[in-house]
């Protein structure tokens, strides 16, 4: 089983600029769901935290990319 960083990690790798990233956010949601269950496998809160805050931050940047788009 991967990490949450380590799934992050490989949307980071494969997002390009394009017109639609509703994969990658739909991936995102799906880690984010998940979280509780890494916490319950033993993944420190901070970890935990962190994740949030990284998917924040990937969200903010699809937003901004989308709003140059348009």
């Amino acid at each position: 089983m991967l990490s949450l960083f380590d799934r992050m990690q490989a949307i980071e790798d494969c997002m390009t600029l394009k017109n639609n990233y509703d994969e990658e956010l739909v991936a995102l949601e799906t880690i984010e769901s998940e979280i509780p269950v890494y916490r319950r496998l033993g993944t420190p809160v901070w970890k935990a935290e962190e994740a949030r805050k990284r998917i924040k931050n990937i969200r903010e940047w699809i937003a901004q990319e989308l709003s140059e788009i348009v």
